[in-house]
């Protein structure tokens, strides 16, 4: 009979036994086990035995539970010890031998089968190891039911049921593994072109069927792990319905896959992954409710499309639901490498909700557009650390309803593509100039040609001066087909100026069509080689709130140094060429600033108010009244007031029986010109 052991930890006991008798066992050991409360009658294992007041007198074997609390022995080496008197520990171990024997097959270690049709007509043993290529592992056999753990496992690989019972309702070989479960024990191959298919939509069914803490709609399960290699996929899509880790191994690649150990390619035409809703399933039914797969993770592994030349709705990562990416990359899919278009209640085909993503260190390139979020229920998405480059149209497409936040990102190269005849020109030459396409005016674009001088108009966008490139900017032609793209777009769709959008910290090249910001988007820092167009916002809600128009400098709207905001206003560039204004609660400008200097404006709000009118006069008033003008011919009281000095009135309305002192008076004076000429100097009157 085969030795098969049994393995325990923290088994052990005293004995008192003496020569080369099997042990009768004493108590279990202070902070251990015993064996007759570990095994049972007949079972295997390994033991150790030592003089505990005689070290030197020990002995490591087989032994096996016999009745009455009695170990039979079997020394490795076949020679008993000879115990003298005294007491001494045996322990349950894990012998050297197991481990030799594993590795030769020896007939005293582990069955060895080189398939799974031998493990499954191996005579049932406590353990066995399986050799076949991918699914190598050890394998316990478990009396009981395991039926429906049979039926979940087509693939087998975690559960083989014997060849005399393939149900497995009496038993079951089952993998002995910790942690995460490994796609190759499903058959996938990852060698680049086996289709791996069947291997990945086995793991992921065996992944559900085994996950826990379950409500009505979300469960979770172990992570499924991919092993380095390059794993194809062909034309079948990962659909994820339940919440799971992805996880692959190393991180993501700068281009062309180099550098990522794990990768999975699919065929033209296929979308990679989606992930969906509690009421959604395949690519827009709206359906439910069932298990959703919001908040599942996908780690370090790079996705790469089949796309061929036509854009199709067949994206890397299509997402219904909030999803967390990290340390990912996705490539040359035919639609987006990133699409979430979710609103819920919308019904088909945008049914969903994306709120709160989050997306770190990931590479988005070589698709129609890096990212696209669309939707009421697609905002408060955080972006860090990721790149946007070489894709068709827009680096980013952001048109949520309330907005999402990308923090030290960067993007490159978006928008010019070399199948711009068939796809449409972002950018094009024209007089010797470039121009961009803007954002909803695409078909006119195509019409109606671009300034061509170093303007806007209606429908382009100036970049700078260039000629036509074989790389992806032809020259402006009536009828061309074109469609806007660049680095970034935010727009959110409803002209109700709320996709507030921010930028922080980011990085564009130049080249690329120029970012479209739709108010209230704002843009901190960072560099826009590429420029800014439409409207940047910057809000503060300390008290208040404000913002800019329209941007058309390189750097976009910025705000340098340190600012403290009071009361409630809001700084509005569209009056004018080069204005800031400064509006209060009201329509009316409270500051008006121009290249040349404040033009009007008032300066202080504590009751009583000074302030600049169009003419470059200083006003002040009290309780809304005007009192004096200041302006370059000296000092106007206002009918009715009175100057005063000391108190004493110098200047004013007539009064019965007062006369004005000259030394007074002549005071009075040389305060008004003092305050002219420090107003002067400091610019506020001429």
């Amino acid at each position: 009979m085969s030795f098969t052991p049994k393995f325990v930890d923290l088994v052990r006991n005293t004995t008192t036994t003496v020569g080369t008798n099997d042990f009768t066992l004493g108590a279990a050991m202070t902070g251990f086990t015993s064996f007759t409360a570990a095994c049972q009658v007949g079972d295997n294992f390994y033991y150790s035995a030592i003089g505990i007041d005689k070290p030197a007198e020990r002995e490591v074997g087989r032994g096996t539970l016999l009745a009455g609390g009695v170990i039979g022995r079997d020394p490795i080496g076949g020679i008993k010890t000879n115990f003298s008197n005294g007491t001494k520990a045996v322990a349950l171990i894990t012998a050297a031998e197991w481990y030799s024997d594993m590795q030769s097959g020896a007939a005293s270690g582990p069955p060895m089968t080189a398939t799974r049709p031998e493990l499954a007509g191996a005579v049932p043993q406590r353990v066995a190891v399986l050799s076949e290529p991918g699914r190598e592992g050890v394998f316990l056999f478990k009396s009981g039911d395991y039926s429906a753990s049979v039926a979940a496992d087509a693939a087998q690989g975690i559960y083989i049921a014997p060849v005399n019972d393939p149900s497995g309702k009496s038993g079951a070989w089952v993998r002995h593994y910790d942690g995460s479960v490994n796609v190759r024990w499903f058959g996938a191959k990852g060698d680049g072109s086996s289709d791996d298919s069947s291997a990945f939509i086995s793991a992921i069914a065996f992944v559900k069927s085994i996950a826990c803490n379950a409500s009505a709609i979300y469960k979770g399960s172990p992570r499924l792990f991919i092993p380095a290699g390059e794993y194809f996929l062909g034309t079948t899509t990962l659909d994820i319905t339940h919440t799971l880790i992805i996880e692959g191994e190393g991180g993501i690649a700068f281009g062309a896959g180099a550098g990522s150990p794990t990768k999975l390619r699919w065929a033209d035409g296929t979308t990679g992954i989606r992930i969906q809703a509690y009421d959604t399933s395949a690519a827009s039914i709206v359906d439910g409710p069932h298990f959703a797969g919001a908040w599942t993770q996908i780690r370090n592994i790079y996705l790469y499309g089949g796309y061929a030349g036509t854009e199709s709705e067949a994206h890397g990562i299509h997402t219904k639901c909030t999803v967390i990416l990290e340390n990912v990359m996705v490539e040359n899919f035919p639609g987006d490498a990133l699409y979430a278009h979710t609103s819920s209640g919308s019904g088909s085909p945008n049914e969903g909700n994306s709120n709160t993503s989050r997306v770190t260190n990931c590479h988005f390139r070589n698709s129609r557009n890096g990212v696209s979020i669309l939707g009421a229920d697609a905002n408060a998405w955080l972006f860090l650390g990721c790149w946007f480059t070489s894709n068709r149209a827009w680096g980013v497409d952001d048109r949520s309803f309330l907005g999402n936040s990308y923090f030290g990102c960067h993007n490159d190269g978006n928008g010019i593509t070399a199948d711009s005849a068939t796809l449409g020109a972002s950018v094009v030459s024209y007089s010797g100039n470039r121009y961009a396409v803007k954002v909803g005016q695409e078909v006119a674009a195509a019409a109606n040609p671009p300034s061509g001088t170093a303007a806007d108009n209606s429908w382009w966008y100036y970049m700078a001066a260039g000629d036509p490139s074989g790389t992806g900017i032809p020259a402006w032609t009536s009828g061309m087909k074109v469609r806007s793209g660049g680095a970034y777009n935010t727009d959110n769709g409803t002209g109700s100026g709320s996709a507030s959008n921010v930028f922080a910290g980011n990085y564009s090249e130049s080249g690329q069509g120029p970012s479209q910001f739709a108010y209230p988007t704002m843009v901190y820092g960072g560099s826009m080689a590429s420029g800014v167009r439409g409207y940047a916002t910057y809000s503060y809600n300390y008290q208040g709130w404000w913002r800019t128009g329209s941007v058309t400098s390189g750097r976009g709207a910025m705000i340098d140094g340190s600012s403290t905001v009071y009361g409630d206003f809001t700084v509005d560039g569209g009056r004018g060429s080069g204005a800031l204004n400064i509006q209060g609660n009201g329509s009316a400008p409270i500051i008006n600033l121009k290249e040349g200097g404040i033009t009007y404006g008032y300066f202080l709000c504590v009751g009583s108010v000074a302030y600049l009118n169009g003419s470059n006069s200083l006003i002040l008033r009290q309780g809304g009244s005007d009192v004096a003008t200041i302006q370059s011919s000296g000092m106007n009281i206002a009918s009715g007031k009175a100057l005063l000095v000391n108190g004493t009135q110098v200047v004013g309305p007539r009064q019965t029986g007062t006369a004005a002192d000259a030394s007074d008076l002549a005071t009075a004076i040389a305060l008004v010109n003092d305050l002219k000429a420090k107003l002067i100097a400091h610019g506020l009157i001429s």
